[in-house]
């Protein structure tokens, strides 16, 4: 008789006939295709296991912002492929220290944004989670 696992596979034992195996394999092949790794129908996915992508914003490219008294400066960066604003955490680091950074960031639209910061020698690393 087959086992079922913790998230709902069917594990065939010794013995297990044709109809009994190939249903249990119809079932798993269904779950697998079905699976959205959510802690239910399959084991969650940490997010230190994912990979992350980065971009560097260059420190040649900044601009100086228009209509504002002090002196910043702004980069419109376009993300990474596939990447939404509207679904994406940003870390801001500096590549020569490895600070972390928290420019303003400002939607320009669905993938892409202006970065504005009061130091134009920086060059930021972005990480895109």
């Amino acid at each position: 008789m087959a086992i079922t696992l913790p998230n709902g596979y069917i594990k065939p034992e010794t013995g297990d006939r044709g109809n009994t195996f190939f249903k249990n394999l119809e079932d798993n092949i269904e779950r697998l295709d079905g699976h959205t790794h959510d802690g239910q129908n399959s084991n969650r996915i940490p997010s230190r296991d994912l990979e992350k992508q980065t971009q560097t914003i260059l420190a040649d490219d900044w601009g100086t912002a228009s209509g504002v008294g002090n002196q910043e400066f702004t980069q419109t960066i376009t993300m990474p492929t596939d990447y939404i604003f509207d679904e994406t955490q940003m870390i801001f680091k500096d590549v020569a220290s490895g600070a972390i950074l928290y420019p303003e960031i400002t939607r320009t639209n669905a993938s892409e944004y202006t970065i504005t910061m009061n130091d134009n020698t920086l060059e930021i690393l972005v990480i895109y989670v």
